[in-house]
């Protein structure tokens, strides 16, 4: 169900900054990116977004913890082209995702302003989230196991 695309990024999740395998997975998204930093007591997060791309590389302390891929304009992300889940897209809503993978490990019904269901899996975790207003796809986050949380 998961794409090699969406493999690849699974692969690199713990690599080093300037590693090869994530220079590769830069080549796959296509585009520059502009890159920032946050830097606050124990924390230390680098980023690389790929604004026009829809993507985002987050950084903990110089290894790749977190990708996030934008399916609508966000935050200043252009949609993301790239395809993880087979029959996942912009259009896809929560029962969709449901329906395709099954019972997620967790579910967000108690917020109002914000709808989501999280993945876990043994190496990784997969947090889809939702327009409230329309139901559809927003965000993928793909987060390694026993990262810090953001």
């Amino acid at each position: 169900m998961i794409t090699e695309e969406l493999k690849q990024f699974i692969k690199i999740l713990g690599s080093k900054e300037g590693d090869n395998i994530i220079l590769d997975a830069i080549a796959l998204i296509g585009a520059g990116f502009v890159p920032d930093e946050f830097i606050a007591e124990n924390f230390y997060y680098d980023y690389y977004q790929f604004y026009t791309k829809g993507v985002l590389f987050i950084f903990d302390h110089k290894y790749l913890n977190t990708v996030m891929f934008h399916f609508t304009k966000n935050e200043g992300y252009s949609p993301c082209k790239i395809k993880l889940v087979k029959e996942i897209g912009a259009n896809s809503t929560r029962n969709d995702v449901i329906s395709l993978l099954g019972q997620p490990s967790l579910v967000n019904d108690k917020n109002l302003n914000l709808s989501w269901i999280k993945f876990n899996y043994d190496n990784y975790s997969l947090h889809f989230e939702f327009n409230i207003n329309t139901s559809f796809l927003q965000k993928i986050t793909l987060q390694g196991k026993g990262d810090r949380l953001l």
